[in-house]
């Protein structure tokens, strides 16, 4: 930096020289604060000048030498911002990149170095605490009976549902409030009324006749004149009414269908399994939709039925699958609706039963929500509904014993059987004098009278037994059993206890046995495949030892011969329909669909094939006419229910003269108002 004397000058020669005779003035020109020159002056080497023979401080300087001064990239100040540089267009130099002041960029940095601190803190906190679970205020009962309930649906102000009394099934209605009037009867022109849904804006119920094993077409019940119309072509099993009542969402089949007054029925979503529960949000932009998609079955068991949650968004008819809560899955079966500020779920399991919440409404300080189970000491809950006034309604289904029932189709009549310890899968001889089933849950083989006299176990504590058959000689029990290690395996043993022996050589699982008419041949279906294209009906000769595929069997399961000996009914497992096999033409039939259970049994005379349909909502057991090639319902489980304490135990038998036999309980329902907390 140079130090030679210089001499003030006249204004006129000063400013034609360009000379700034001041810190302020060279401050002024460059657009910065005294100090931050003075700095630069020390540690950027900006070219001041000092006048010697004044006091301590004075200085000059000439613009063109900080005009040159700030062009030189290698000293243009660390801290200079761009925002900063002097407007003088003389002075303005944009190919000349500034950088940020070291103090306002280190400020920055604190600042934003607190902001993620902060928002890591508020995750941290947020994770730390969860949503909880709305509080109950009270819970009041509201219907005076515990008669069993199929469904309920309500409007705000009455419950309608249907209870099975004396034998048969009643349309019925309460008030929303107990305290405002006695239950009613409602009468209906309906062999088996079931309640769908009702709408809020009053008088009008959704119903249809569940009096056949498939869905039927909607009818509308006027309430104030009982008149009964119909509302839609449309099969349904489910449906739910709009707030404002002018759409209905119908489950039909793997669909939702949407039903207006001006548009024709149209679907909103199609899914890989059967619509169970559908429930409209209350702004009407959403449905939810639960939906049960039968799965393969487990060795030596039943088929499961999975259940999963999706949402529909009405206008753009976009899906999307929501998670279900920990522990609700296959075999639970469920309910949806729309309470305050929630979505509520209603989970029966066989292991797990209550009332779930998902909040709908995000906060941001608290993580986002997942399911809360409201805490309740209900026992297996099977249905919930949006009540008056925010408050959440559940149905509370209670089991009684579990025992044979022995249900007669001739009179409706329901009997208790005694017959040991916890008997299940009963099998007749051809005779009808004995019968053969299993102890659960030893799942021991055991004979007796069918009065139950003269019982004896046929099997040692190491097999575990499942669907035994009399040979049509009465002579021998056919079974399948797998004992520690061993895959499931058939087995033969003699009728009065001897003789126990594995029947078909192989290490591959090995179905349920049946016999010809001629006590020589046994079929079987494969079990625990890893595809549906691997199943296939097995055939062994007990003379010869031959093992063979029954022809066009592939993807077949759950063999059963006629008695005598003419067809094979089995269930074609990928299309969940009835297949008859005519032994003498040599030729497959499908013939009725809808097959979620896994029992066939044949009637005595060979005439029909009986099938049930334990997860449907109209569970129950049918039967298949061979001649006139009808399916008709024999038996509606209702308030009979199959226990879910039995939940790997086969569905029903068939008795000599025609009557099922089934293990399970009776079945009552209460219904709960709820009151949450906000």
């Amino acid at each position: 930096m140079s130090h030679a004397a210089q001499q003030p000058l006249p204004a006129g020669e000063k400013e034609s020289s360009g000379r700034l005779d001041s810190w302020k003035e060279i401050a002024t020109y460059l657009k910065r604060d005294v100090r931050t020159v003075q700095r630069w002056e020390k540690s950027e080497k900006l070219p001041v000048h000092r006048l010697t023979h004044k006091k301590q401080g004075s200085v000059y300087a000439y613009k063109a030498a900080l005009d040159s001064w700030w062009q030189q990239g290698e000293n243009a100040p660390a801290e200079t911002r761009e925002s900063d540089q002097p407007a003088d267009p003389a002075r303005a130099h944009p190919d000349v990149e500034s950088r940020p002041h070291a103090t306002a960029r280190r400020l920055v940095l604190v600042i934003a170095g607190s902001a993620v601190l902060a928002i890591a803190g508020i995750l941290l906190i947020r994770d730390a605490w969860p949503a909880a679970a709305p509080r109950i205020e009270f819970v009041q009962h509201l219907t005076p009976d515990s008669f069993w309930k199929e469904t309920l649906a309500t409007d705000g102000l009455r419950i309608y549902y249907t209870e099975f009394i004396g034998g048969r099934m009643h349309l019925a209605s309460t008030n929303a409030n107990p305290e405002a009037g006695a239950p009613i009867e409602i009468p209906v022109a309906m062999a088996h009324p079931r309640v769908l849904a009702a709408s809020t804006t009053g008088g009008r119920v959704l119903l249809i006749d569940s009096r056949s094993g498939d869905p039927q077409r909607l009818m509308v019940l006027n309430v104030s004149d009982q008149q009964l119309l119909k509302f839609s072509d449309v099969s349904a099993s489910c449906a739910s009414w709009s707030t404002k009542g002018d759409r209905v969402a119908a489950c039909s089949g793997d669909a939702v269908v949407l039903i207006t007054n001006a548009e024709p029925p149209e679907v909103l979503g199609r899914f890989h399994g059967m619509t169970e529960s559908v429930a409209w949000s209350p702004d009407g932009n959403s449905l939810a939709v639960l939906v049960e998609t039968p799965g393969p079955p487990a060795a030596g068991s039943r088929s499961t039925v999975p259940l999963s949650l999706w949402t529909i968004e009405a206008a753009s008819r976009r899906t999307r699958r929501v998670r279900l809560p920990e522990g609700v899955g296959p075999d639970c079966g469920g309910s949806l609706a729309w309470v305050q500020n929630y979505l509520a779920l209603a989970s029966a399991c066989p292991d797990l039963s209550g009332i779930w919440l998902l909040p709908q409404q995000r906060n941001w300080i608290r993580r986002p929500s997942d399911w809360l189970r409201l805490d309740t000491d209900f026992g297996r809950i099977v249905q919930v509904l949006n009540g008056r006034d925010g408050h959440l309604m559940a149905v509370e289904e209670q089991s009684g014993p579990a025992e044979v029932t022995k249900f007669d189709p001739r009179t409706g009549a329901f009997a208790s059987l005694k017959l040991g310890e916890n008997p299940v899968e009963l099998d007749y001889s051809r005779d009808g004098r004995w019968i053969t089933y299993v102890e659960y849950p030893e799942r021991s083989l055991w004979r007796a009278r069918v009065g139950g006299a003269e019982r004896l176990r046929l099997t040692p504590p190491s097999l575990r037994v499942q669907l035994p058959h009399w040979s049509p000689d009465g002579k021998t029990v056919a079974f399948t059993a797998m004992s520690a290690g061993n895959p499931w395996q058939v087995f033969l043993v003699n009728a009065d206890g001897g003789n126990l022996r594995t029947a078909v050589p192989g290490s591959f699982d090995q179905g349920s046995p049946t016999w010809s008419a001629d006590s020589h041949t046994i079929i079987f279906g494969d079990i625990t495949t890893s595809s549906p294209q691997q199943h296939s009906i097995r055939r062994f000769d007990l003379i010869s030892g031959k093992l063979d595929n029954l022809p066009g069997s592939a993807e077949m399961r759950t063999a059963r011969w006629s008695p005598d000996g003419r067809y094979i009914a089995a269930i074609h497992y990928p299309k969940w329909q009835l297949a008859i096999f005519d032994t003498l033409k040599q030729q497959w039939t499908d013939v009725a669909g809808g097959v979620f259970g896994d029992t066939l049994n044949w009637s005595h005379d060979s005439k029909a094939v009986y099938f049930d349909n334990p997860f449907d909502p109209n569970a129950g057991v049918f039967r298949y006419d061979i001649a006139t090639r009808s399916v008709e319902p024999v038996l509606r489980y209702g308030a009979y229910r199959r226990s879910p304490d039995l939940s790997d135990v086969s569905g029903f038998s068939v008795a000599p003269d025609g009557s099922i036999l089934f293990t399970g309980s009776a079945q009552s329902s209460r219904v709960h108002l709820i009151r949450l907390g906000k």
